[in-house]
């Protein structure tokens, strides 16, 4: 069960980081857009 849990919280963990990463991405690629 602790595992589980664990396994779930990484889970929740990872995907939080790659969709702050892909915001971040989206929104240096939209200020590089602007400024050119």
């Amino acid at each position: 069960m602790l595992f589980l849990e664990k396994t779930d919280f990484l889970i929740r963990l990872v995907k939080q980081l790659a969709f702050a990463a892909f915001l971040n991405q989206v929104l240096r690629v939209g200020l590089t857009g602007t400024a050119t």
